[in-house]
């Protein structure tokens, strides 16, 4: 059974500390929406929780709002930035409304995922690993 990003957050915290925030401001959230509407239906259930995620273990950031508004649109982008890895690849929203991990060397998409909760469910898989090693 697939967890709802709430729980997913929680569980995050709990492992990693300090990464769950306020709320993203509706307005900005309406922003987004009109602006990247992929994105914001994609990221959408994330940002009602917490303005953004820091995860230092296991390495990633979801961006608040306001930074994925800020973000200069590049022509030719394959998405919409909304976080990236410790190590410097981005994570972007495709225009299929995918999360994908952008390789900051090639530029082309490494891997993907159907959601954020599918990229928080496969992170908290790699944490429980990592502690049962």
């Amino acid at each position: 059974m697939k967890r709802n990003v709430t729980e997913l957050l929680l569980q995050m915290e709990r492992r990693c500390g300090g990464l769950v925030t306020a709320p993203a401001d509706p307005v900005n959230l309406e922003r987004l929406r009109r602006a990247a509407l992929t994105a914001w239906r994609a990221m959408a259930g994330l940002y009602e929780v917490s303005d953004g995620v820091d995860a230092p273990n296991p390495g990633f950031v979801f961006y608040p709002v306001s930074k994925v508004l800020a973000q200069a649109y590049s022509p030719g982008s394959p998405g919409t930035t909304v976080g990236a890895f410790n190590f410097g690849d981005e994570l972007i929203i495709t225009a299929d409304g995918q999360l994908a991990q952008l390789d900051h060397e090639t530029g082309e998409i490494f891997l993907t995922w159907e959601s954020p909760e599918d990229f928080l469910e496969e992170e908290l898989h790699i944490l429980e690993e990592e502690v049962s090693v």
